[in-house]
């Protein structure tokens, strides 16, 4: 056998890094359990993170070297357990209230803390979807219903009646609505969505489908999709597996009085996506 230079071997080596292949997309489920927060509360997150090949030439570069000799499968275990601990480093650095006060800037730092790990061997964050966050004290609980109190005392909201039932956009889920039709990018419907509360409106049942993806009370449940308070949108409502029999009940063409609030926007369906509670008929 013949011995190469060093010259050759470094041209080798170039060559073996340079045939790396970064996916260009790693979907990685988690179901993180009793992280603790800045303030030691202990929070359930069960997320969606998807990771890929970066568009950065340097970030290139240290993926090519980095991954040098893995494979596909090793890449993926490498960057679920980058994200794994990095997302939990994530979380360490703030509150609950941080969490809360604002859902695009806590996915943003959350993306942030990832992709300083994942670009050192290649990758990047391309999307978070957290499903649902609940903590073992309560808290956000509490937070939430604080939250809704006061913006209904400032913005006057109250239950929806026959007269607040029109095809006019009149109502505060409505309002939102069109502006998530408004809205082009998904970082801008993120922040519409940050922006949503919960509100008492009118479901017309047009559909009732098995809620496919996911978790904690709404996991087995069913989602009601139709008009929302009268027109002219139409929006799903996901409601928890416990009114399961309620929503099996109702026919198509009647109309529910329920709490509601925006969760997720729907760009290629234009279909705004609702945590319902409190199904009513009218």
């Amino acid at each position: 056998s013949s011995i190469r230079s060093s010259d050759e071997q470094q041209h080798a080596a170039s060559d073996s890094e340079e045939t790396v292949e970064i996916p260009s997309k790693i979907v990685l489920d988690f179901e993180f359990k009793d992280i603790p927060s800045k303030k030691k509360i202990l929070l359930t997150i069960p997320a969606n993170v998807t990771v890929g090949a970066s568009d950065d030439q340097q970030i290139q570069e240290n993926g090519r070297k980095a991954l040098s000799g893995q494979s596909t499968v090793e890449i993926e275990q490498m960057a679920r357990e980058i994200v794994s601990e990095e997302f939990t480093l994530a979380i360490s650095m703030i509150t609950i209230e941080d969490i809360n006060r604002n859902k695009k800037w806590f996915l943003d730092h959350c993306t942030d803390i990832i992709d300083k790990k994942l670009n050192t061997v290649g990758l990047q964050v391309l999307d978070i979807d957290v499903i649902d966050i609940t903590d073992n004290a309560g808290v956000i609980e509490e937070m939430g219903a604080k939250a809704v109190a006061e913006h209904a005392a400032q913005h006057g909201t109250g239950p929806v009646d026959i007269n607040t039932i029109s095809w006019e956009i009149e109502n505060s889920t409505e309002l939102m609505i069109e502006k998530l039709e408004q809205s082009r990018l998904s970082s801008e419907a993120d922040a519409i969505i940050a922006d949503c509360y919960e509100h008492l409106c009118a479901l017309k049942v047009e559909q009732i489908d098995r809620t496919l993806v996911a978790d904690g009370e709404y996991r087995g449940g069913y989602t009601i999709v139709g008009e929302i308070d009268g027109g002219p949108f139409s929006a799903g409502g996901m409601f928890p597996a416990d009114a399961n029999d309620t929503i099996l009940s109702l026919k198509t063409g009647i109309t529910i009085n329920c709490v509601g609030q925006i969760v997720k926007w729907s760009s290629g369906r234009r279909l705004a996506l609702l945590k319902g509670r409190d199904p009513v008929l009218r």
